[in-house]
């Protein structure tokens, strides 16, 4: 027993001696030395302890722009693959990326500008986009703690040094796969929200200022920031199927839904303006998506990504029974296409999410399948009806004359003929919201969130035309 000790002892010095007793442990990669480099550095990392972290990582800060350059290089293919692996297999080992997202700031800086300076990019380097992953999920990293003001990360800004960099942003996909997946994403709290939508937010940003990020990186981060929303409007409705009373159980995933409808309207239309203003060619860009068609996988423009988003909200909104709890929510979705007339701030998502929406009512109404969309929106909608004609001018005006005329024109004709959905349910409790009923050939909303004043919404002209003339289903595509 004392031979192996003695033995493993001489072992463990002899390896710490080859790469790390020196007084600098710069240029041991090197042509001759990589494989080795890799070897060493893989059996430390197999036996990790605190101080033995420490010396490998900077070990590897202070050869990572030799790593660096070798990986760029590809007319030396065997040090270019070495050099590729210790970016992969040492930079994103998991106790590794622990330490440098949560307690070696000047590390994880060093790190991204090294990376930034020799444009390299996922094929290098897919331990960076571990890295990346961890300060999302980790509630101990750098990006929690800026968000929290706390500790060094609060001076030193590194949503500003990640996300502000295009040569990042562009290099990878920092929003999509794989650093963003479905378990990743699933069962995030509301801080972890936070902070995505804040780097989303930041990187959104930067291609308003210099156009040059795909803007199909930056849709993947819209893409998941939906399915963040969709995740919890089905939290919320697993939960009412069991009788539970989601406004007090699920308050925090209430707040998140808040929080993310907040980011989808008023907060993504509002981004630059009191600080600088966008680029006039993104804007012009931004600005062909009006005729474009709602959808995550546009290379083109995110305003197709952003109305896909709104879109898919009303959808999965429509899942959670009590629908009366979802108003403000509601609300807060259509605030940017609200006032895009009055603020110009964000042009161009508001003709898409409305094709597409008016498609999905077409959907509801005429072939009588789900999901509800027409549910959701006529929570809001159908409060312009009821009230007086202040709450229908602009767009949002043009939205309730249009519903009216659905109402009367459209949807009546179905009710009196007690027609049904794909599923058997009554049209009546499958398409219209707590606070709406159908009675005497008359559509009715209810105010106060459903339990005030009983208000008759009008018809529409005599001989009006229907609400869906001219919506094509054939060739609309399908949101994921």
């Amino acid at each position: 027993s004392i031979f192996w000790q003695i033995l493993g002892a001489i072992f463990i010095a002899f390896s710490i001696v080859f790469l790390f007793l020196k007084a600098t442990n710069k240029g041991l990669f090197n042509t001759r030395t990589a494989k080795k480099f890799y070897e060493v550095m893989h059996w430390e990392l197999s036996r990790p302890s605190p101080d033995r972290l420490e010396v490998i990582l900077n070990t590897l800060l202070d050869n990572l722009e030799n790593i660096c350059k070798s990986a760029a290089q590809m007319d030396r293919p065997e040090e270019a693959q070495l050099a590729t692996s210790i970016l992969d297999v040492i930079l994103g080992e998991g106790s590794l990326v622990d330490l440098i997202t949560t307690k070696r700031l000047d590390a994880l800086f060093y790190i991204v500008a090294v990376i930034e300076k020799y444009g390299i990019n996922y094929q290098h380097a897919r331990g960076f986009t571990r890295i990346v992953k961890n300060l999302y999920v980790d509630p101990n990293s750098f990006l929690f703690k800026h968000l929290e003001m706390s500790g060094l990360a609060l001076s030193a800004n590194l949503y500003d040094h990640i996300f502000g960099s295009p040569t990042i942003l562009t290099n990878f996909d920092l929003f999509g796969w794989p650093t963003i997946d479905y378990s990743t994403r699933k069962d995030l709290s509301g801080t972890q929200i936070k902070v995505f939508i804040k780097a989303v937010s930041k990187a959104i940003e930067t291609y308003l200022k210099t156009g040059h990020i795909p803007p199909r990186h930056l849709n993947n981060g819209i893409s998941n920031v939906s399915k963040i929303f969709g995740d919890l409007c089905t939290k919320i409705n697993r939960e009412e199927h069991r009788g539970v009373d989601t406004k007090y159980v699920l308050e925090d995933e209430w707040w998140s839904l808040h929080t993310i409808a907040d980011f989808l309207s008023h907060g993504y239309s509002f981004l630059l303006i009191r600080d600088e203003a966008p680029n006039s060619v993104v804007v012009e860009i931004e600005k062909t998506a009006q005729a474009q068609e709602a959808g995550f996988f546009s290379d083109l423009t995110i305003n197709e990504g952003i109305a896909a988003a709104l879109y898919k909200a009303f959808e999965q909104l429509s899942y959670i029974k009590k629908s009366n709890d979802t108003y403000h929510i509601v609300l807060q979705l259509l605030d940017g296409m609200m006032h895009e007339d009055t603020y110009r701030k964000r042009e161009g998502y508001r003709p898409p999410f409305e094709k597409r929406m008016w498609e999905q009512i077409a959907r509801n109404v005429a072939e009588h399948y789900y999901p509800s969309a027409i549910r959701t929106y006529l929570i809001f909608i159908g409060f312009c009806l009821a009230s007086d004609t202040n709450q229908r001018t602009g767009w949002i005006g043009e939205q309730a004359e249009r519903m009216r005329r659905l109402l009367y024109v459209d949807l009546k004709p179905q009710l009196d003929r007690g027609e049904k959905m794909v599923d058997k349910t009554p049209m009546q409790e499958a398409l219209l919201p707590d606070c709406m009923t159908y009675e005497n050939g008359k559509f009715t909303y209810r105010l106060g969130f459903g339990e005030g004043e009983k208000v008759f919404i009008a018809e529409p002209p005599e001989n009006s035309t229907s609400a869906l003339e001219g919506i094509g289903l054939k060739n609309s595509k399908s949101l994921l």
